[in-house]
């Protein structure tokens, strides 16, 4: 059983449920979450900036506001709406001193008058942040992958049912277990070194002192033996220090020099399964039997049934 509430006003809410058809939700970490839906024309008619309530099982699957709405001959009208993430789809300038990752999602989600839940504290201060004209999310990004570079541990950020949450993936663990015995009905999964596998990290920084160029290294010989040299080169901070390159270099080769390894489920409907869980997938024919963390889940609920396309990847 799902509910679609369509609130026009404080004094309007109106339960839309037997008018639409079907409901699609896409769950995001880290960009905006959406649910597009065809709605049988009548008195009620959905409007840009009307709120939009998803629940299903009486759990809140998404809060967000109708931002398209397409009509046609047709008696159905269809309606595109985005949760509270949608609104960091802009551009602005920021400096921050000093702030963990945390500190800076609180500070743009205050300023752009979002709410906010769960914010965890990364407890690892960024230093100079410097944003000009640059996205919002952008910006976020930045400060997820300053953070993974340092401590490897990975954050993301979403819309959790109206407020944006900062989390660890290691604090969502989900009980559930997908495995073709149970809610599994087709899979698709590659391994690849093509996108984002490097085993030879090379940093280089200017140094304003000397006026020479300084090289740092760190490779995995072994490797490069299977692989071939895949290298990852990048220009750092000028005030970062060697001990610091030094240290981002060991960490991208630690958090680079893998295969990449991506899953696409098709499963029965499970409402637990929300992108940023990590999620036990165990299909042995491949060989995944391993915590993957689930980066989109794409719901569709009609009158009869609930199903989920997942997208997972290995951290």
């Amino acid at each position: 059983m799902f509910e679609v509430i369509l609130y026009k006003s404080i004094d309007e809410i109106y339960d839309v449920s037997e008018l639409v058809v079907p409901v699609d939700f896409t769950d995001n970490i880290n960009q905006a979450g959406v649910v597009t839906f065809g709605m049988l024309r009548d008195w009620v008619l959905p409007a840009e900036g009307n709120g939009i309530v998803i629940i299903h099982d009486y759990t809140t699957y998404f809060s967000g506001f109708i931002f398209k709405t397409g009509h046609s001959q047709s008696q159905e009208i269809k309606v595109t709406a985005y949760d509270r993430m949608r609104y960091l789809k802009t551009n602005d300038t920021y400096v921050f001193k000093d702030k963990t990752a945390g500190e800076i999602v609180k500070h743009i989600a205050n300023d752009f008058g979002l709410p906010t839940g769960i914010i965890e504290d990364t407890k690892y201060p960024l230093g100079t942040m410097i944003f000009d004209n640059k996205g919002l999310l952008d910006m976020v990004a930045d400060c997820v992958t300053k953070t993974l570079t340092a401590t490897k541990k990975l954050y993301f950020l979403k819309d959790n049912a109206g407020k944006l949450e900062f989390r660890n993936i290691l604090s969502c663990v989900s009980d559930l277990q997908i495995d073709p015995e149970s809610l599994l009905y087709g899979y698709s999964y590659e391994r690849d070194i093509d996108s984002d596998t490097y085993n030879q990290i090379k940093l280089v920084r200017d140094n304003k002192s000397t006026g020479k160029r300084e090289i740092y290294m760190a490779k995995d010989s072994n490797s490069i033996k299977r692989w071939g040299l895949l290298q990852h080169y990048e220009k750092v901070d000028d005030d970062m220090n060697p001990e610091q390159i030094k240290e981002k270099a060991d960490a991208l080769l630690y958090l680079k020099n893998r295969v990449k390894q991506t899953l696409n489920l098709d499963v029965l409907g499970e409402k637990t399964i929300r992108a940023g869980n990590m999620i036990y997938v165990s299909i042995p024919e491949v060989g995944v039997s391993k915590y993957l963390l689930c980066t989109c889940a794409k719901h569709r609920f009609t009158n009869t049934a609930h199903t989920v396309k997942v997208d997972l990847k290995l951290v």
